[in-house]
């Protein structure tokens, strides 16, 4: 067996709408044996669990919803690898989005990257296609490679750096930009 190098932490809550395209876009990840799944439910009040169960997943479901900065901070004390990749539920990452994360945390001097998942997103609606736009339109129009931020929607870290910070700030209740105060920590 081969010792995970890469965990996946994806929080999900009332997210069966958008788990189908996410598991199709993570199966290459998914089949890695160097890569360990971790789904956080946040007490979903629709099938999420058991539609994971379903799909051959054990989700660790949360008795009360803590929001998505407490449900990635459980998501990585669940999972043993030093490098973590943060996915959104929402969310299509490349196949070789494992392979792209770890080779991209690969050099000392980088504790976390930052990437876009799709100028489409899967949830409908104006804010989830605006954010989609707005990240896809910065990092394809800027030759930045220093940042001081995250969108945990697709963002990976080194475990050491997540510790050293001590994670996600659970103080945020909502998707309240907590993972950009995350990246301002660990910049």
């Amino acid at each position: 067996m081969t010792t995970p190098g890469l965990a996946v932490v994806i929080p999900v809550r009332n997210a069966v709408p958008t788990l189908p395209g996410l598991l199709a876009a993570l199966a290459p990840t998914i089949r890695r044996s160097d890569v360990e799944v971790c789904f956080v439910d946040d007490a979903s009040t629709d099938d999420t669990p058991a539609w994971l169960r379903a799909q051959g997943f054990d989700p660790f479901v949360r008795p009360r919803r803590g929001g998505p900065a407490a449900a990635r901070n459980e998501g990585v004390r669940l999972t043993t690898a030093p490098l973590i990749l943060f996915c959104d539920a929402d969310t299509e990452p490349p196949g070789d989005v494992a392979s792209r994360v770890m080779a991209a945390l690969l050099p000392a001097d980088v504790v976390a990257v930052v990437g876009v998942y799709s100028v489409e997103p899967l949830n409908a609606g104006f804010w989830p296609r605006y954010k989609a736009i707005q990240a896809a339109s910065y990092h394809q129009s800027t030759a930045v490679t220093e940042i001081n931020w995250l969108w945990a929607s697709m963002a990976g870290v080194k475990r050491e750096a997540f510790d050293a910070v001590n994670g996600f700030d659970e103080r945020f209740g909502g998707a309240d930009l907590e993972d950009v105060e995350l990246g301002r920590r660990l910049s």
